[in-house]
């Protein structure tokens, strides 16, 4: 698998290989997002009633149906700053993706979900950490990608100030605080930290290290990285106390003070979408590099599809606004198909997934942008 393709990215692909049955894709425009949520909401009903006209009555199709339905109908779910939403029903998964982009429309049930209307999506479901380090009531969250959750379980000094002035001082040395024995009840072990710091900046460089400690501690913070929220010049003197073993850390210094968790999910989410659109960029570089070699680089849907099969693929690119339909002829190459034909798959889909399955790149781009003018661009590994 891709490692540029963060985990929950390629547990979705996995997810998405795996179904067994009709899979139904809708993918809407949603501008205004959560502020219009109730127009988008009527729109996918109309969108699902003509889905359902030309869709055959079977009982697996009416479970997806009311799989849908159900969706529609959480208010709560469509809460938020998004441009677009993108749902894949099956009889084993339910998956209800915001997007920060608007997608190209699609309503359709077939043998296999449509994967490239959340193609940027995908590659921007990655799980972080986010410390909201203010001075007061600091708070930790879990983000997976697609939602946030408040880490209650993680002990974290309640203030700045429940550190007392006075029992800050151990035999003349400033003190350090080990683990927190209840909110407001520290435990203090001597520290040799300059004692020449007034009394204020003594609570401060305990309450961060108090806070540090408890991220050390957390399995995640070995694995995840870290958003950073807060004053500029709080989450500079965190970060002057904490090294993060996850890696990467992100600090947010212009939002306001204690953000929900909704907005913290959507900040999250942004830092995210931000990174995921670098390596996209990085991706159709390498592209437009090799478009020149011969022998390395193709526009032609068949032999880019064979390529993908094989796991040469090295990276692609795909339109978002075409569809070709393939099916497999007696020499086991791919021929041109229609929807309706059977064994029909689309080819586009079939490549994107193939090439991120086998340790390729792999993004989607409105046709007008592909190098080559064509629906398809990739590079060969061999």
């Amino acid at each position: 698998m891709n490692a540029q393709l963060p985990k929950k990215g390629q547990d979705y692909l996995k997810e998405a290989t795996e179904q067994i049955g009709p899979c139904l894709t809708l993918s809407i425009e949603c501008d205004g997002g959560g502020r219009n949520s109730q127009i988008h909401r009527d729109r996918l009903r109309r969108s699902v009633n003509r889905l359902k006209k030309r869709s055959q009555d079977s009982t697996a199709n009416r479970a997806m149906f009311s799989k849908l339905q159900s969706l529609i109908d959480n208010r709560e779910m469509w809460a938020g700053d998004y441009q677009g939403v993108c749902i894949h029903i099956s009889e084993q998964v339910t998956r209800f993706l915001k997007l920060p982009y608007p997608p190209v429309e699609k309503a359709r049930i077939e043998d296999e979900f449509c994967l490239r209307p959340a193609a940027d999506a995908i590659a921007a479901l990655s799980d972080w950490l986010a410390l909201d380090v203010s001075l007061k009531s600091p708070r930790l969250y879990h983000y997976d990608g697609e939602n946030v959750r408040r880490m209650d379980e993680v002990e974290l000094p309640s203030s700045v100030h429940s550190f007392s002035e006075a029992g800050a001082l151990d035999s003349g040395q400033n003190a350090h605080v080990r683990r927190s024995q209840g909110r407001g009840s520290p435990r203090l072990v001597s520290q040799g930290v300059n004692d020449a710091k007034n009394p204020r900046e003594l609570n401060e460089t305990i309450f961060m290290r108090e806070i540090a400690h408890a991220l050390q501690a957390l399995p995640q913070a070995k694995e995840l990285p870290l958003v950073v929220i807060g004053d500029k010049r709080v989450v500079s003197g965190f970060l002057n106390t904490y090294r993060h073993r996850g890696g990467e850390v992100v600090t947010v210094s212009d939002a306001q003070a204690h953000p929900s968790s909704l907005e913290v999910a959507e900040l999250c989410r942004q830092i995210a979408w931000e990174e995921q659109q670098q390596q996209k960029s990085q991706v159709l570089e390498t592209i437009e590099e090799m478009r020149s070699r011969d022998g390395v680089f193709s526009n032609n849907v068949r032999e880019v599809y064979e390529a993908a099969r094989q796991g040469r693929v090295s990276a692609a690119v795909l339109a978002c606004d075409d569809d070709i339909w393939c099916r497999i002829g007696g020499d086991d190459l791919p021929k041109s198909a229609k929807p309706e034909d059977e064994d029909a798959f689309e080819a586009l889909d079939r490549i994107y997934l193939e090439t991120l399955l086998k340790d390729g790149n792999a993004i989607v781009l409105p046709e007008s942008e592909i190098p080559g003018g064509k629906s398809v661009a990739a590079v060969f590994k061999w």
